[in-house]
């Protein structure tokens, strides 16, 4: 058998074991174990590398192995799957840029606000705060490591609010709209064109530059839809990007608000879409009144599976939603979640896919690390809406808002970094 070169700091592990008692051995044993799957899963790692050696430099901030490793397993903890080396590097890549910015600008973060974002996380994931340090501990995650991450959202979210005061405010005439979309469906139907990038570090500057362009540029319709077809990534690529009718109030917030004031022929400012830039050119509008007091609930499921060939043949033998779950059963590969939400709360990529879908049918997401994202339609039900809560309301407006800017802001930023990797 070849002899395996094990790394000092493992050794190290092995060491201080010797030296406590077995609960807590079995903790160390646990994170020494998961570090080294880890080790085995990063190719471009070898064993003999420090731990802490740089990774990746960011302008002229370092990013180490041990860091990598952490965010991989923090995002196997929040349920991430695929090309999680790769997303880690890049999240941190993110982060150190966020953390910069937030330097220049003197925003920093309480420890109090830093508490309660731990004791949120923990609720979210039905555990108290010591059930949580324990289970974190378990799985090789340093504790440190998560309030840091839960720190830049902190930090992050009031360097928008700080650098858009004026367009995070949300007025009361904006709440109004809202809800008005919520007791009264617009029965408008538009005939609209997409075009959709996936966005990634190496092509953000470039494709947010390109969307960018194309309202400016008064595009004809085969204009519009011969790019579609060169550079979208959407489905609706081999079609030039031309949808069929689209119900106005089927459709995320973000698309709905853009699209609605378009003349024939016009194409929106740029979109952002959760892993993606967007923009669409109007071909026609039907109007024909409004519904009173109605509220749309989707019910559909979320596909994510490692190829592409693997979600064709999903389409061509599934019926109904049901049946997705035989291919996740034995193949840790495939991962399947089913929600039922009022459209008002899907993320933006997703409604926008549910809307160009009938029942059963599946819509393609824009890729994000190498996964192929799919959505099944379950079902869809309209009911007398509820009386709705302002200041939940306003809660999601200004969630929405933030992530808009912050993906526009965070582009810039990616754009003039320095990034250097091995």
């Amino acid at each position: 058998m070849k002899a395996i070169n094990v790394p000092l700091f493992v050794k190290f592990i092995i060491l201080q074991t010797k030296m406590i008692s077995w609960p807590v051995r079995r903790v160390t044993y646990a994170m020494g174990l998961a570090t080294l799957v880890l080790l085995g899963q990063m190719g471009h790692l070898q064993a003999q590398v420090s731990l802490f050696a740089t990774a990746i430099k960011v302008n002229d901030q370092a990013i180490n192995y041990y860091e990598i490793n952490q965010r991989i397993l923090l995002e196997r903890f929040l349920g991430k799957s695929g090309d999680l080396n790769k997303a880690a590097q890049n999240f941190l890549i993110e982060d150190r840029l966020r953390l910069e910015e937030a330097e220049r600008l003197g925003v920093t973060a309480d420890l109090i606000d830093v508490d309660k974002a731990f004791a949120d996380f923990a609720g979210s994931n039905k555990k108290t705060v010591l059930q949580l340090s324990k289970h974190l501990a378990i799985i090789g995650i340093d504790e440190s490591f998560l309030r840091d991450f839960l720190k830049v959202d902190i930090i992050w979210r009031d360097v928008i609010r700080g650098r858009f005061i004026s367009r995070t405010e949300i007025l009361p005439s904006d709440i109004d709209r809202a809800l008005l979309s919520q007791t009264h469906v617009d029965r408008t139907r538009v005939l609209v064109s997409e075009l959709i990038m996936a966005l990634n570090p190496s092509n953000r500057e470039q494709a947010v530059g390109f969307i960018a362009s194309l309202r400016e540029l008064e595009l004809s319709q085969d204009q519009f839809s011969q790019l579609a077809q060169k550079y979208s990534s959407a489905g609706s690529a081999s079609a030039g990007g031309k949808l069929d009718w689209l119900s106005l109030s089927k459709l995320p917030p973000s698309v709905a608000n853009a699209v609605k004031t378009l003349s024939i022929g016009e194409v929106t400012s740029p979109i952002f879409l959760k892993n993606a830039v967007a923009v669409f050119q109007m071909r026609g509008i039907d109007e024909n009144g409004i519904i009173e007091a109605l509220a749309i609930t989707y019910d559909y499921a979320l596909i994510n599976v490692p190829s592409s060939a693997f979600l064709q043949m999903i389409k061509k033998t599934v019926d109904s939603c049901d049946d997705l779950f035989i291919f996740s059963k034995d193949d840790p590969a495939v991962k399947i979640e089913r929600f039922s939400k009022n459209h008002m709360d899907i993320e933006s990529d997703i409604a926008l896919a549910l809307s160009k879908i009938d029942l059963s049918e599946i819509g393609i997401l824009p890729q994000k690390n190498g996964e192929e994202i799919a959505v099944m339609m379950c079902n869809v039900a309209t009911k007398a809406s509820a009386t709705l809560d302002r200041e939940q309301i306003k809660n999601f407006l200004l969630n929405q808002r933030i992530t808009d800017l912050s993906q526009a802001y965070l582009s810039e930023l990616l754009a003039s970094a320095i990034i250097i990797r091995p």
